[in-house]
Order: structure tokens, then C-alpha cells, then sequence
């Protein structure tokens, strides 16, 4: 595959294209790491730690001057680039050092795109960052690449002894040499040193997919005992990154497990990424890192702070309410979320309940006691049934979703449960009916059924004409999450980048369990050292009262606060995913400042106004966050503000 000094043909392309499907990992060029080029973008330059494909090996005119990688700032999702980050920016040297602080010692897993410039007879390295991780050392080391398998240890070993192909979506046989490692689970499943041929071959017609040729060349290694802070292993969906020092280990390992299916392992075993041995990144944030990318496959345009939000308001709080406009895939969020639980409405573990609006008390959605023939009628919707199934499988998780949950008046209808989910779990009874009546089908309806920790409520709403408004009541109890119209923009350049394939990565109950801190502690526990958060709530609780009489903040909500902070996933187990001052904005904005409505007379001091600008002014709200800037820059609080002015100038009220 070799050019000279002519344009490439249809065959090159195309295998230059599959390369593009493999992941790399890299470090920061020395020289020259960054530069701001003649369209004053940023471009920072990424030196390989790992092999190239053997195309990209083999080809010859590639650009004398950029054997690295090049990245543009502006093609790179925002996770990825410092906090703060800013594009215009007109001191170039500040961008710079910005992104050089950034990317110094931190390990890049990036997508390689390869591309022709037909003008100068040239090829030119392009990446895509994919992961960013913080080595516990400098990043002084190479890395050899080998693939994921994204099944059950016990399933991938039945297909190794059976012959069957598997696939490895990150792999192909027409660009990598002889595959000698798999990661699956825990386990690394390599070539015994005495095999004198290759062991895994891949499909003639399909490169994508290969087979053991004979199992009794493979063995089985447990790696959890492995990986610490000198051996380093970096997972990324399909391809696991292994330090050189430790592959070889690996290689030489003698201590071997027997290949059989391990009877212990729980139905609900991960399909995916092992994500308890990614070093310097939590289950919880491959988790989220799954979820972000089937979403998009799911065509949903939501980012990553959102998934976030989420996340973790479903962990701290057993009612969630996602809002935004019609048609943005509301449902359908809190619907992924659920297979990322491997919830199914098959197994009674997950419920979609679209509301009527002819929904006006309990029994509509749950059922009633006939007494005339002494028994119970549950409801057409089923919602009875999977309570009970969550009561009698506490060791599953569960979902109601309440899709369009104010088309009817949701204190009517979901009266039971607005008292009962600020319980603890141990304490959430639901009363079906008198338990001293008799009752024939009893058994199959017992007269109390406990709501435990292990179902999460969803509710999707629409705020038009056509809805019912929110009580304090309900806000008191939940968080409404607000959810962000990404531009149309940054929907395209985000479905630039979905990888196509399984992105599984389903967890148990006992790993979602352990994810819930305020399960574990309790939430008072999250305000020691930060009394200026108490100082500011009870600021804001004063404003809010002055204007609007008995409507504060309550001790459910400073509760709701506390067990969200105590909640906030991490990157790795020293640093936060989310800043603590980003959260409590956040945390004001959808459990406070939902609460403020109400007309222009009784709200404009307390709002303020816009000017021509757009700017908010006599807002006796602006003047207390810049008040307490020091606890946050309370950025969504203030676009939140600006959305209720405009609602005040308008139509005389807010809501």
C-alpha cells in the first residue's frame, strides 16, 4: 500500500476509512503541543503511545511535519476541553497555555481521522478525543492495544469452546496484527506461549469477527490483582489500553484459571465493559459515558451535563420529573436510562404509563376494593402488579415512567405517594386497601404493599395550556429537571460521533446500590465546612417568603440539596464529575426557583427587569447571588431569572 505521487485509489480510501473505527491513546507532544492556525483555531497535537494500524504503517506520503495527531478545538466535544474554556479568546497564548495545562500528564484516548489532501499529495493524522484520564504518575509509557469483548465471561467462554464466532467491534483483521489478548469481565483471555499458531483467527468475509480455533490454548487470568498505580490499564468501550510492562506479565502469567462458567455470577452480570478495573475512573462514570453514547445512537440530542443531572437526581430522590419541550425525546431518555438497567417490561421490572387525563384520584392508576364481592380490582395500567413484583425482588432494580404526568392534576391522582417517597425506604407503605376487610384474591393482592429503594419514579411533562401547573406540595418532594434544546448545530457535530455497534453496559442492583451515598450517611453530613451554603438558603428563604408569604424553602428541599451533593458521580476517586459550586447552581435553579410564580406586582423587585441588553436589573435575586458569589457564579439560576423576566414583561405573570 504504497503511493507516490499520485491521488489515492477507491481501495486505499476505503481501508484508510476502517482505520478510523480503531481507538488510539496518547500524551501531549512536546514539540510543538499547540498552535493557533491561519482560521484561528486552536490545534493541539497528540503523539501516539500506542501502535498504528498497519496501513497507516505502510503508507509513505504522510505529512513530514504532522506524524502526530492534530485536534482542533473546536471539533472536540465540551467535556473534553478545560473549564471555562473560550473560543474567542483573543490572546492567543492564554488559549494555549490553557490546553497545554490541560493535556499535560494526562493520558488522550482518541478516534483517528485520516484524510487526503489532494493539493499538496499529502495525508494528514486528525483525532477526535474519546477519554481523557488522569494517571496516578507522569505519562512516561507506551501501550499495547487489546479488544474488549462485550458479553458474559460465561457466555464468551461457551462460544470460545463451541467455535463461534463473537465480534469485536473496535478490531479488524485487515489492521491489526494477530490478536493475543481479550479482555472480557475481570478476565484476560490470552494465547498460551506454546501455541505455534494463531489461536484467534478472524472471518474471511468479516474481519470484524473471530474465533477460538482451539480452547485449550487459551488461558484465563483474573486481572483485578494486577492493576494498581504502576500497571495501568485504560478501558474504552471496545479496546482496553495495557502498559508494555504489564502485558508482559500477562504473557508470562502462569497462575491460570480453568476456562468453565463461573455458577456464581448473578443474571444481571455486566455485558460490557468491565468497568470495576478502568483505572482512574469510576464504574459509575463508565456508566455515564455508556449511556451518553447510546443515547445517541438513539438519534437524542441531550448533553452531557443533563445526563448527568439525571443520573443523579434518580439516585438521590425517588421522584424525577423531566421537563422541556414536546417532541425533544423526554420518554425516551428515561426509557434508554432503563435498559441501561436492563429493565424490561417483560420481566415486570420496568412500567410505561402514558396519563390520561381523565385521572382523578388513586384507584384510577391503581385499582379499588370491591366490596360487593369482596375482592380487589387492580387498574388496566398495571401499576399495582409491578409494585408488587419490586416488593417481592428487593435485590432488582425498577421503573415507573409517567409519561405526560400533568395532563391530569398529579396531586389527584398520585395523592398516595407524594407522603409516602419522603419515607425512608423501610417506611414507604402503600395502603391498596383495610387490611381488616376480607379479601378472596388476598393473596394475589395483599392490603399493603412497601415501596423500597430499588424502584425509581420518572414523570415527563410538556408546560403548555393543555397541563396542569405543579403545587408546592409536589415541587417539595422532587426535582424538575429542565432540560436544554441542544442548537441544531451541536446535534450534528455529537452524531459525528457515535460509534456504531452494541454500547451496552448494564449494572446490577447491588452496583446501582452502592452508587447512593445518601443511602449511607446522612445528608446534614454534606454542609460541614460549606456554612456559607446554609447562610445563602436562608438569604434566599427570606426573599422568597417577603415576596411570596409561605412559600420558602422547606426542610424537604435543604434534604432533596444535601442528599444530590452527597450523590454528585466522580471521575476517578479524587475528583468530582461535576464542581460542587456548578451543582448547587444547578440544585437552586430546578428545586427552588421552580417555585417562584406568580404576577409582575407581586414578583418584579424580587425578579427584576430586562434592559435593551438583556441584562437583569433591581433584581433583589442578582444582588444575592453576587452576594454569595463565592458559593457559586450561579450561572443557571440567572438564565433561569432572565426566562421569568421576560414572562413578567409579557404576560403580566409568571409560572
Amino acid at each position: 500500500m504504497t503511493l507516490n505521487d499520485k491521488a489515492p485509489s477507491f481501495e486505499i480510501e476505503k481501508v484508510m476509512k476502517k482505520c478510523e473505527n480503531l481507538k488510539l491513546i496518547g500524551r501531549l507532544a512536546n514539540y510543538p503541543p499547540t498552535s493557533i492556525n491561519q482560521y484561528n483555531y486552536l490545534q493541539f497535537f497528540l503523539e501516539p503511545l500506542c501502535d498504528e494500524p498497519k496501513a497507516v504503517v505502510q503508507l509513505e506520503n504522510f505529512d513530514a511535519l504532522t506524524m502526530n495527531y492534530i485536534g482542533f478545538d473546536s471539533q472536540q466535544a465540551e467535556r473534553f476541553l478545560p473549564d471555562g474554556y473560550d473560543f474567542e479568546e483573543e490572546n492567543e497564548h492564554k488559549r494555549m497555555a490553557k490546553m497545554e495545562d490541560y493535556l499535560q500528564d494526562r493520558y488522550v484516548v482518541f478516534s483517528p481521522i485520516y484524510t487526503f489532501n489532494s493539493k499538496r499529495n499529502r495525508w494528514y493524522k486528525n483525532c477526535v478525543i474519546e477519554k481523557i484520564v488522569v494517571p496516578s504518575r507522569g505519562v512516561d509509557t507506551s501501550f499495547v492495544s487489546i479488544p474488549v469483548v462485550e458479553m458474559r465471561e460465561s457466555e464468551f467462554e461457551r462460544k470460545l469452546k463451541s467455535r463461534e464466532y463473537f465480534a469485536l467491534d473496535e478490531f479488524d483483521g485487515e489492521l491489526v496484527d494477530e490478536i493475543e489478548m481479550i479482555l472480557c469481565g475481570n478476565y484476560i483471555y490470552k494465547v498460551n506461549l506454546d501455541a505455534s499458531e494463531d489461536v484467534f483467527t478472524c472471518m474471511a468475509s468479516n474481519k470484524q469477527y473471530y474465533r477460538c480455533n482451539d480452547d485449550a490454548l487459551v488461558e484465563k487470568i483474573d486481572v483485578t490483582s494486577f492493576v494498581n498505580d504502576r500497571n495501568v490499564m485504560v478501558v474504552s468501550h471496545g479496546t482496553c489500553f495495557v502498559e508494555v510492562n504489564l502485558y508482559s506479565q500477562f504473557m508470562l502469567e502462569t497462575q491460570v484459571v480453568p476456562l468453565e462458567v463461573d455458577r456464581k455470577k448473578t443474571v444481571s452480570e455486566s455485558k460490557s465493559v468491565p468497568t470495576r478495573i478502568a483505572v482512574n475512573e469510576s464504574s459509575e462514570m463508565q456508566f455515564l459515558r455508556c449511556l451518553q453514547q447510546a443515547c445517541r445512537q438513539e438519534g437524542l440530542q441531550y448533553c452531557f451535563d443533563d445526563l448527568v443531572n439525571f443520573h443523579t437526581s434518580l439516585k438521590s430522590n425517588p421522584l424525577t420529573v423531566l421537563a422541556g419541550m414536546s417532541g425533544t425525546g423526554k420518554s425516551k431518555l428515561a426509557l434508554q436510562y432503563a435498559k441501561m438497567l436492563s429493565l424490561k417490561e417483560e420481566d415486570n421490572t420496568l412500567l410505561f404509563m402514558p396519563i390520561s387525563p381523565s385521572y382523578q384520584e388513586p384507584s384510577d392508576v391503581l385499582g379499588y376494593y370491591n366490596a360487593l364481592n369482596e375482592t380487589y380490582v387492580p387498574s388496566e395500567t398495571g401499576f399495582v402488579q409491578l409494585l408488587q413484583h419490586a416488593m417481592e425482588h428487593d435485590d432488582q432494580m425498577h421503573m415507573v415512567i409517567f409519561d405526560e404526568m400533568n395532563l391530569a392534576q398529579i396531586e389527584y391522582w398520585f395523592s398516595p405517594f407524594i407522603s409516602i417517597l419522603e419515607n425512608d425506604a423501610s417506611e414507604r407503605v402503600l395502603k391498596l386497601y383495610d387490611d381488616r376487610n376480607r379479601c378472596l384474591n388476598g393473596d394475589a393482592y395483599p392490603s399493603r404493599i412497601t415501596i423500597g429503594d430499588n424502584i425509581l419514579f420518572v414523570g415527563t411533562v410538556n408546560i403548555d395550556d393543555t397541563t396542569k401547573s405543579f403545587s408546592d406540595r409536589l415541587l417539595d418532594r422532587t426535582f424538575v429537571i429542565d432540560l436544554q434544546k441542544m442548537s441544531f448545530t451541536k446535534f450534528f457535530e455529537s452524531q459525528r460521533m457515535v460509534v456504531d455497534g452494541s454500547m451496552d453496559c448494564v449494572v446490577s442492583y447491588e452496583t446501582y446500590h452502592s452508587w447512593r451515598v445518601s443511602l449511607q450517611q446522612s445528608y446534614t453530613n454534606v454542609f460541614v465546612n460549606h456554612e456559607d451554603e446554609l447562610a445563602f438558603l436562608d438569604a434566599l428563604d427570606g426573599l422568597l417568603q417577603k415576596a411570596m408569604p409561605q412559600h420558602g424553602i422547606s426542610y424537604r428541599v435543604l434534604r432533596n440539596i444535601g442528599n444530590y451533593l452527597l450523590n454528585l458521580p466522580r471521575k476517578n476517586e479524587r475528583e468530582l464529575l461535576v464542581s460542587r459550586k456548578a451543582a448547587f447552581d444547578l440544585l437552586v435553579k430546578q428545586a427552588i426557583l421552580t417555585k417562584v410564580r406568580g404576577t409582575s406586582m407581586q414578583l418584579e423587585q424580587l425578579v427584576g427587569v430586562l434592559d435593551d441588553e438583556g441584562n437583569l436589573k433591581h433584581s433583589q435575586l442578582i444582588d444575592l447571588f453576587t452576594m454569595y458569589a463565592e458559593v457559586s457564579s450561579f450561572d443557571q439560576c440567572i438564565v433561569s431569572l432572565k426566562k421569568k423576566a421576560e414572562e413578567l414583561r409579557i404576560n403580566g405573570y409568571t409560572n
